[in-house]
């Protein structure tokens, strides 16, 4: 597995965690809310990233930058 593509899937990872921790913190609150879509959003750009970086195949390559363009939309 490339090194770079690792990064992604732990990047995703760790933007997820902290995010619902911040999250479950205070659900109510705006800012939570708020911090909580955005790491979800990482989480999909990230995740998209490292999928990306591990395809063999242009077509997958191809369906992996569109979803990583979904995660940096938001």
């Amino acid at each position: 597995m490339n090194i770079f593509a690792l990064s992604g899937f732990i990047n995703g990872v760790s933007a997820l965690i902290f995010g619902l921790i911040i999250y479950l913190k205070n659900p109510k609150q705006l800012a939570n809310k708020t911090f909580g879509l955005m790491t979800f959003a990482l989480a999909i750009w990230a995740f998209g990233y490292g999928f990306w970086l591990s395809t063999q195949d242009k077509e997958s390559a191809l369906f992996w930058t569109r979803i990583l363009s979904i995660g940096s939309t938001f």
